[in-house]
């Protein structure tokens, strides 16, 4: 795919890679993962994407149209801060992730047991000191909702 950018770790030993794919080395004055994520950028992907060439349904760049791209390069230091702050972002993102699908789980939880609890007969009941079967169901929601609120408030920047 065109405009698809990765960081490849140092590796213990040496690899060959596909030939369509462009090994990038920066220079010290590039923060490598500030590449990476600008490579990845709206704004880099549609350069890249001008300078595609199609063949057979297959976009493809070379190397010299990739060296032509403009990088907008701030000093290494604020290249060193944008990706701090946008790893915090995207660890945040993954914790909100997490924290949503936890609770989607809990909701099926309890969906399940609503339904289990009807066709044994035992949601309704009789005796006015009970909890009523909606009030039950809406306290859960509401500490499942306090619980996912407070993983996002607790998750700083």
């Amino acid at each position: 795919m065109v405009g698809k950018s990765v960081l490849v770790p140092q590796l213990d030993r040496e690899y060959a890679h596909a030939s369509f794919l462009i090994r990038i080395q920066p220079l010290e004055s590039v923060v490598p993962n500030y590449l990476v994520i600008y490579l990845n950028s709206t704004d880099a992907r549609m350069q890249m994407f001008k300078k595609k060439k199609s063949s057979a349904g297959i976009n493809n760049i070379n190397s010299k149209e990739l060296g032509a791209i403009v990088i907008n390069l701030p000093s290494f230091s604020e290249q060193a801060e944008i990706v701090r702050i946008l790893d915090n972002l995207l660890a945040k993102e993954q914790l909100a992730k997490e924290a949503a699908e936890g609770v989607l789980e809990q909701i099926n939880f309890i969906k399940k047991a609503i339904l289990a609890r009807a066709f044994r007969g035992e949601l309704s009941t009789n005796n006015p000191s009970e909890e009523s079967s909606v009030e039950l169901l809406s306290s859960k929601i509401c500490q499942y909702a306090t619980n996912f609120c407070s993983v996002l408030t607790n998750a700083t920047l």
